[in-house]
C-alpha cells in the first residue's frame, strides 16, 4: 500500500492484493477472455459505484492482482467508510489524516515508514 500526501492530508491512496479465481468465481477451465470478463465484472460489482476510485484486475501467477487506487480529493468520504475502504478513525474532520492512518495501519499489524 502507498499514500501520497500533502502534509498530513492523504490525496492517493494505491493498494495491491491477490485474490484466487476461487474468490472470484473464476473457473480453472474459462479462456483468458472470460476470466478477464469476469474479473472485470466482479471489481466492478465492488468499486464502480464510488467515486474516484479505480480497480484494475490483471492475471499473474494462476491468481488475480487487484490494484485499486483512492483519490481522496474526488472521493466521498463517507461513502468509502460505508465501503469498508476507510475506517472512521483516519479522518480528520473533512480530510484523510496521514498520522491517523499510519496509527490506523500500524494497530492493525502493518510496518508503515515515510519516504
Amino acid at each position: 500500500m502507498s499514500l501520497q500526501s500533502q502534509g498530513d492530508h492523504v490525496e492517493y491512496q494505491t493498494q495491491t492484493f491477490y485474490m484466487t479465481f476461487e474468490e472470484l468465481g473464476i473457473g480453472e477451465g474459462m479462456s483468458s477472455e472470460d476470466m478477464m470478463n469476469a474479473i472485470n465484472s466482479s471489481l466492478a460489482r465492488s468499486y464502480d459505484a464510488l467515486q474516484g476510485v479505480d480497480a484494475v484486475g490483471s492475471l499473474e501467477d494462476n491468481r488475480v492482482k487487484v490494484t485499486v487506487t483512492i483519490d481522496y480529493k474526488k472521493a466521498d468520504i463517507q461513502a468509502l467508510i460505508n465501503a469498508g475502504l476507510l475506517h472512521e478513525g483516519e479522518v480528520d474532520t473533512k480530510y484523510v489524516s496521514l498520522g491517523k492512518t499510519q496509527s490506523q495501519l500500524e494497530q492493525e499489524g502493518y510496518s508503515c515508514t515515510i519516504q
